[in-house]
C-alpha cells in the first residue's frame, strides 16, 4: 500500500469521514460497529487500543461497541450497511450497502465488491438487508431497533 497515494486517501478520507459521524448526535445517528467474537483478535495491539480510545471519549455519542457472539462473519456480509433517512418524515429510508475489503486490506485478500442503493423496501435491496439484520439481531441480546 505504501505509495499508493490513491488508497492511502481512500484511508483517510474514510477515517474522517467515520469520526465525524461518530461524533453526531446519537437521536439522529446511531453508528454500530459490530464483529463477530473472532474479530478484534485480526487487529493488532496497536489498532485494538486505538478503536478503545474512540469508544471512550465522551464526544463520539453515536459510537455503539457491537460485539457479537457469533465466531465467524459470513464473507458476503463483509463490509458496511447504512440506513439512512431523509431530512423529512415522508421520505422512504434508504439503504446502502456495500460488500468489499478496507483499502488497507486489498491487497491480502480478493473479494467482489457489491454495492446495494436504494430504498429499503425494494425488492433487490431486501434480501441483502435481511440477511444482515438477521445476523445482527441474532448474535447480540441488545435491541438494535433495525427497521
Amino acid at each position: 500500500m505504501q505509495g499508493d497515494s490513491a488508497r492511502e486517501k481512500t484511508i483517510s478520507d474514510r477515517t474522517v469521514t467515520v469520526r465525524n459521524l461518530a461524533r453526531s448526535e446519537p437521536e439522529k445517528m446511531t453508528l454500530y460497529i459490530a464483529y463477530p467474537e473472532s474479530g478484534m483478535d485480526k487487529r493488532d495491539p496497536g489498532q485494538r487500543e486505538t478503536y478503545k480510545a474512540e469508544l471512550a471519549k465522551p464526544e463520539n455519542k453515536s459510537l455503539k461497541d457491537l460485539p457479537l457472539s457469533q465466531k465467524e462473519m459470513p464473507e458476503n456480509l463483509v463490509g458496511a450497511s447504512y440506513i439512512i433517512t431523509g431530512a423529512d418524515d415522508d421520505s422512504q429510508l434508504l439503504y446502502f450497502g456495500l460488500r468489499a475489503v478496507q483499502a488497507l486490506h486489498a491487497g491480502e485478500k480478493t473479494i467482489d465488491w457489491t454495492f446495494w442503493l436504494g430504498e429499503l423496501n425494494d425488492a433487490k435491496i431486501q434480501p441483502h438487508y435481511q440477511e444482515v439484520k438477521t445476523y445482527l439481531e441474532n448474535g447480540t441480546t441488545m435491541d438494535l431497533d433495525l427497521p
